[in-house]
């Protein structure tokens, strides 16, 4: 079974203290301090983060998988919280609590740029002239010992305070970050498994309000240990600034008002009832990730003995909880979908269902056994034999409830 591993800059950064000279003192000084300006006037805020993760070696030496998820993080004073698209609030769990089975990083926001520009851990040699996409730039190496790092690596039942090692690059004229390498040193540290770890955050200018303020635009990190490769492609899209609970409500009508919502009658479905769904829009694989909100109406009418509880044409809504396709030893494709509520006027119900049923047909399946359902206790699982397939507008689905 997959481990989960946590790569996570902690909070509780060193104090301050003089970096060690190295190259032009002058420039580097202000470098520093720019990104101390940048870092300070930052306000709180929130991005749309999707995550596309390889994996090699894991469940079997000759495996080897990809999968896509997406979730909401906040920076609010300074740390770094997460949630899924349109919840109604950020989670006070860890990441690995919310996104489990696979290698997840935190720290590409603040953390890694705070513990090298302003903690005073950080050494320094430079600079070096270099070009990085036709730009004429500054390098710097550094280095982060273990007494004076906040860098933890986690494995899934052991954790490693490490020193750090990398690289950064700025503007040569505007002296902005561009980007911002590090690897982890002393590794293998047993009895923690992890051998390597490697992190690599691109920056660029993101406008947040009526400011524009410099904030990473694509990480990427690898894992590895003796057996198992992880790659990790993050980019972020969509900030803004935090205001309160501020989310992504994209699978809500508008508030109703205060005498229509106390009117609204509010129940768990029973047990045993069948849902015969038309899903509202399409789930294409080429842009579909694990975390995404799904919507599908009420095929027919909902009943139960006899009784209608819900009209034809009554919304539900749901989430993709997987978005994964295996690669080796052989190609298979998985879809996991899950509904759990239900709008209908005066009504709002809430409730667990596994997939029974597809109907129709999905464009590119060759023979019948090409797309099957696999079900859990509480969602879908839709196997494809071979590559993933786009599951088309209106596509007929028979779900039952559970306890």
């Amino acid at each position: 079974m997959c481990r989960a591993w946590l790569l996570a800059l902690l909070a509780g950064l060193p104090r301050w203290a003089p970096a060690a000279p190295g190259g032009d003192e002058v420039l580097l000084s202000r470098i520093r301090q720019k990104m101390a300006e940048t870092l300070t006037r930052m306000p709180d805020y929130t991005c749309v983060q999707t995550i596309e993760r390889w994996r090699e070696g894991d469940p079997c030496a000759e495996c080897g998988s990809w999968e896509r998820l997406r979730l909401e993080v906040a920076v609010i004073g300074g740390r770094e919280r997460f949630a899924w698209p349109g919840a109604s609030q950020f989670e006070d769990r860890d990441i690995e609590e919310i996104v489990p089975g696979g290698a997840i990083g935190t720290g590409d926001f603040s953390g890694f740029a705070t513990a090298v520009f302003r903690s005073g851990a950080a050494s320094f040699a430079g600079p070096k002239a270099e070009q990085m996409e036709e730009r004429e730039v500054w390098r710097y190496d550094y280095r982060v010992p273990q007494e004076r790092s906040g860098y933890t690596l986690r494995d899934g039942h052991t954790s490693q305070r490490v020193a750090y090692h990398g690289s950064f690059w700025v503007d040569r004229h505007t002296l902005e970050l561009l980007r911002l390498d590090v690897e982890a040193e002393g590794l293998p540290a047993p009895p923690l498994e992890i051998t390597a770890a490697r992190t690599a955050i691109r920056y660029a200018k993101t406008p947040i309000g009526n400011s524009v303020f410099l904030l990473p635009l694509l990480s990427e990190l690898s894992l590895s240990t003796p057996n198992r490769r992880s790659r990790n492609r993050t980019s972020f899209a969509q900030c803004r600034q935090y205001v309160g609970q501020s989310s992504l409500r994209f699978d809500e009508a508008a508030p109703a008002a205060d005498s229509a919502r106390a009117a609204i009658r509010r129940l768990r479905l029973p047990e045993g009832l069948t849902l015969h769904l038309s899903l509202s829009e399409s789930v294409d694989p080429a842009r579909a990730a694990a975390g995404d909100a799904l919507q599908a109406n009420l095929a027919r009418e909902l009943r139960q003995q006899g009784r209608v509880l819900a009209p034809k044409g009554a919304r539900v809504w749901g989430r993709l909880r997987g978005v994964r396709q295996h690669l080796r030893p052989r190609q298979v494709g998985v879809l996991v979908l899950e509904f759990n509520r239900l709008e209908a006027p005066g009504l709002e119900a809430e409730f667990k269902a596994r997939l029974e049923l597809l109907g129709g047909i999905i464009p590119g399946a060759r023979r019948a056994g090409d797309v099957v359902v696999a079900g859990s206790e509480q969602e879908g699982a839709i196997l494809f034999n071979g590559p993933l397939l786009r599951l088309p507008r209106g596509l007929p689905m028979q779900w039952r409830t559970l306890h």
